[in-house]
């Protein structure tokens, strides 16, 4: 018995339903395997004779509201806090320094603890490394003894000349004291009394003659004497002569200017007559 038209479609579509949900789930499985990706990479370089290893952890592929918490461990040693993840990509790195005669490091381990739950571990060591060559201290150069110094001349001191005494002045005689006279033992005399005088008779007063006073003598007195005139000085004869010059020159020229009048007149008199 085959199947209606229906049944056949009902199978169809849930056929179709079921793969559809396959398809989703096959997606969604790879876009989570392809989030959330993460490398480890290595540098090495000698430094001072050790054997410097800079390790760098990488992610991708990370929603950007997502964080994660970076940490490692060297060998069996203990965890090391190394960071934070932030942005869909980066990489943090941090330095291992081993010995210098190694040439197969240990293994270094690296997690990454995402907020939303997703983690990353990663693993991975360097092979194949070549002792680093131990450095030779330079030879400290030896200190060059400095030349000794040249002895100084001792100067000898210039002897002073010893300065003589000068003799002390003789002192000075003191003076001889005087002798004080001693005193008279002998009384002083007493003073005799004088006589009183005996009164004898007043003589009477003599008038005394009054002369007359002499008239007094009337003294004239002197009469001030005029001032003589000086002479005028020489300097002021070229003065007056100059000046005469020029009353001069202007009758001179009034006489000039007379004359010359005199005659226009006479020849215009003489003109008019011959006219006539």
């Amino acid at each position: 018995m085959f199947p209606t038209y229906r049944t056949l479609t009902r199978r169809l579509a849930l056929a179709l339903v079921v793969s559809l949900l396959l398809w989703v789930g096959i997606i969604a499985g790879a876009c989570q395997a392809l989030a959330h990706h993460g490398d480890l990479t290595a540098t090495t370089e000698c430094v001072d004779g050790d054997r410097v290893v800079t390790w760098s952890q990488g992610w991708g592929n990370v929603p950007s509201h997502v964080t994660g918490e970076v940490r490692s461990r060297t060998g069996d040693g203990p965890w090391v806090d190394r960071g934070t993840t932030s942005g869909e990509s980066g990489r943090i790195e941090w330095t291992v320094t081993y010995p210098g005669d190694t040439t197969t490091g240990p293994w270094e381990w690296v997690e990454i603890q995402f907020s939303n739950g997703h983690r990353i571990d990663s693993a991975r060591r360097v092979e194949g490394l070549t002792a680093c060559a131990t450095p030779t201290p330079d030879p400290s150069p030896s200190p060059t003894p400095d030349p000794s110094p040249e002895p100084t001349p001792t100067v000898l001191p210039t002897p002073t000349p010893t300065l003589e005494p000068s003799p002390s002045p003789s002192p000075s005689p003191s003076p001889t004291p005087t002798p004080t006279p001693e005193p008279d033992p002998s009384p002083a005399p007493t003073p005799e009394p004088s006589p009183e005088p005996t009164p004898g008779p007043t003589p009477e007063p003599t008038p005394t003659p009054v002369e007359p006073s002499p008239e007094p003598t009337v003294t004239p007195e002197p009469t001030p004497e005029r001032p003589t005139p000086e002479p005028a000085p020489i300097d002021d004869v070229p003065e007056l002569a100059e000046t005469g010059a020029d009353l001069g020159l202007v009758l001179g020229v009034v006489l000039a200017l007379c004359g010359l009048g005199a005659a226009i007149v006479v020849a215009a008199r003489r003109k008019r007559e011959g006219q006539r």
